[in-house]
């Protein structure tokens, strides 16, 4: 059989940033005392936090399609005062229509089965600019049952039947699609990280270690060492 490798060039291979599955949703609110301070979980009852109203968190995770194959988890936390949140994440939710009046739309989103894209947002990879800025989430798609989420992503991906091709396990817009992936989600563990342990650097680098190695699809491409991971950890508050 001869190989044809101009026709090869043609139809290269398709990387997949789109994920099927259930999303749940949980919305906590926190106080920023200003001056470089990391924001701590609002209590309305402490006298400094009560002066001015707190910022709102968008927590999000995926239950993604097991048919996807994906071994990490699928999940983001944005606030309500950022960019990616207030002109890509909630415009695509609004757009879904889930309420007749347009109200209450992320309790009506909660625990539906969903299909999302990781996009560029707004906050720029300044450490390494060629993945480009760090990478969001965009809602395309919800459906009435995790049947006709299935049949969606067979209609795209799967129509042989078959598990996901390796390439589109964690593929993204890039120079290296998988790392990119990697990084999405290890912001997440870092922005966990610095909440959780304010001003421990080596807490935070110790959770972070166990995360990694929880999820090798993330620790296969950094540590908590790798630049990137440091530069997002220096974003909340250099130690």
């Amino acid at each position: 059989m001869e190989n044809n490798y101009w026709d090869a060039a043609e139809t290269p291979a398709e990387f997949s940033s789109e994920v099927w599955g259930k999303i749940y949703l949980d919305v906590t609110p926190w106080y920023f005392a200003g001056g470089g301070a990391k924001p701590v979980p609002y209590d309305p009852q402490n006298p400094e936090h009560a002066k001015k109203q707190p910022s709102i968190q968008v927590d999000m995770k995926m239950q993604v399609l097991p048919q996807m194959n994906l071994k990490f988890e699928v999940k983001r936390a944005e606030y309500t005062f950022s960019k990616d949140y207030t002109k890509i994440m909630l415009p695509s939710i609004k757009a879904l229509n889930l309420t007749p009046d347009g109200k209450g739309i992320l309790k009506a989103l909660n625990e539906k089965w969903v299909k999302i894209d990781r996009v560029e947002g707004f906050t720029q990879n300044t450490r390494s600019p060629e993945f480009g800025n760090f990478k969001t989430w965009k809602f395309l798609k919800v459906f009435a049952s995790e049947e006709e989420c299935l049949k969606d992503y067979e209609a795209t991906y799967n129509v042989d039947g078959q598990p996901w091709p390796e390439e589109h396990k964690t593929a993204d817009i890039g120079k290296n699609p998988a790392k990119d992936v990697a990084l999405t989600i290890a912001r997440v563990f870092v922005d966990e990280a610095c909440q959780k342990f304010d001003k421990n650097k080596d807490a935070v680098i110790g959770f972070l270690e166990g995360k990694f190695a929880q999820n090798p699809d993330v620790g296969k491409y950094v540590k908590p060492d790798s630049p990137e991971i440091i530069e997002m950890i220096d974003e909340w508050t250099p130690f």
